[in-house]
């Protein structure tokens, strides 16, 4: 390994926690020439995971939600680098990356490798198919930007068919079947039945629309309050969208979804967002002890567990949580304390100082239902926990996304964003349906 002029910080992953990261630290090297910062990402913007569900519907254009890493980096002292992680040698210090090709297989970036002297693994997670049949190849999932783009395209072209009479003439409605009665599930569930009511109506009538949730478990977002979960389950039957609860799906096909009991719904779109898995390439590095599900074991400084030099962040880190018998939840909250806490770990670590231990603090759950709703809690040493619903709910809700953007874009852009947003939602039409 050859002495670098630098110390070298990459960072494997641009969402919530490695932009937050990157950010932090690049705006910290102006001052400090002696390290440099280099965030890695297959994509060449990043996306606020928490939103997939709304631009999924057409609720929200994706266009006008990126950061494109390639400005930011600029903007924020530090270096973007195209690329899928294909693998990590801890002797050498190196991280190799995937070639990338454009939509028309032309190459983009050769495979190449970046040296480091303290790397950050933040990609994420996926959700997982729980190695149920069928799933893989006859459902969509809602990982990532692309996916959401797709699913937003077999939506409106299922209904496009539906009213032009493309669909078989037995087709009395359309029928979507939602897997997963966490947040995405309910989210995207209620986003799905909104569209039904702005513009899709022009297409098929709501009434005609049939959507459905499947939970495997006994109630609805299990994550909060039994009393809330209820509020949520009212809310969707409210909103005309079926509710399954101890339904665990045993196969699913081209046509159907199979359900314990025998039981067999059938349904034109098929979407999984019941558990989460560490990626491939997180899973594929064998040199690190990982979970059950794949994610990486940190100790409580969120180091890899058998290396000083490596961190994991967010999602594909399995994290202590302190005073728990159960790791840190996958949530974006979590990911954006830990990278506010890596600012400190990695100042400590280049002045030789002993590292401290990661506390998460859980401020509570919200859930978006449909365009002027959601419930949840919040949580705080002044106020305890709280629990609330109906518009109140939302506006903390919508709130995150606002200090999400405040941490990664600064105050002014956020302002001019903001307002920008607010005056293009009077112009531009409720739905994309394009």
């Amino acid at each position: 390994m050859k002495k670098r002029s630098q110390h070298e910080i990459v960072i494997v992953g641009g969402g919530v926690a490695g932009i937050h990261l990157a950010t932090k630290l690049g705006r910290e090297a102006r001052s400090r020439p002696e390290i440099s910062i280099k965030l890695v990402d297959a994509a060449l913007t990043h996306v606020w995971k928490p939103s997939l569900h709304e631009f999924a519907a057409g609720s929200r254009g994706i266009g006008d939600d990126e950061v494109g890493f390639l400005p930011h980096s600029v903007r924020n002292n530090y270096e973007f680098r195209l690329g899928y992680l294909a693998g990590v040698d801890t002797e050498k210090q190196e991280v190799t990356l995937d070639p990338v090709s454009d939509d028309a297989g032309k190459p983009v970036a050769p495979r190449r490798t970046l040296g480091y002297d303290t790397l950050v693994l933040a990609i994420g997670s996926v959700c997982s198919d729980l190695g149920i049949p069928g799933v893989a190849e006859n459902c969509l999932f809602l990982d990532n930007r692309k996916q959401a783009q797709s699913l937003h395209r077999e939506f409106l072209n299922l209904c496009l068919r539906y009213g032009s009479g493309a669909l078989p003439d037995d087709a009395g409605s359309i029928r979507i079947a939602i897997v997963g009665g966490g947040a995405t599930g309910v989210e995207l569930a209620a986003e799905m039945r909104e569209a039904t009511h702005n513009g899709i109506d022009t297409l098929v009538p709501p009434e005609r629309v049939r959507i459905s949730v499947i939970e495997a478990s006994d109630r609805l977002v299990p994550g909060l309050p039994d009393r809330l979960s209820r509020a949520v389950r009212r809310e969707l039957e409210n909103l005309d969208i079926g509710v399954y609860v101890n339904s665990r799906v045993m196969a699913v096909t081209r046509d159907s979804i199979i359900l314990d009991g025998d039981r067999t719904m059938d349904a034109h779109l098929k979407i999984w967002a019941a558990g989460i898995a560490a990626p491939d390439a997180i899973r594929s590095l064998d040199q690190f002890e990982h979970d059950r599900i794949g994610r990486i074991r940190v100790g409580n400084t969120l180091q890899a567990v058998g290396y000083d030099n490596i961190f994991v962040l967010g999602d594909n880190a399995c994290c202590p949580w302190t005073g728990k018998d159960t790791p840190v939840p996958p949530r974006a909250q979590a990911a954006i304390q830990q990278a506010a806490f890596m600012v400190g770990q990695i100042r400590r670590r280049l002045a030789d100082e002993p590292l401290l231990n990661f506390k998460y603090r859980d401020r509570g759950s919200l859930v978006s239902i449909a365009d002027q709703s959601a419930v949840g809690t919040l949580m705080g040493k002044a106020l305890g926990v709280i629990t609330f619903e109906g518009r109140l709910a939302r506006w903390a809700y919508l709130s995150l996304y606002q200090m999400h953007l405040l941490s990664v874009l600064g105050v002014t852009k956020t302002i001019y964003l903001s307002i920008a947003s607010f005056f293009a939602g009077r112009t531009r039409p409720r739905l994309k349906l394009h």
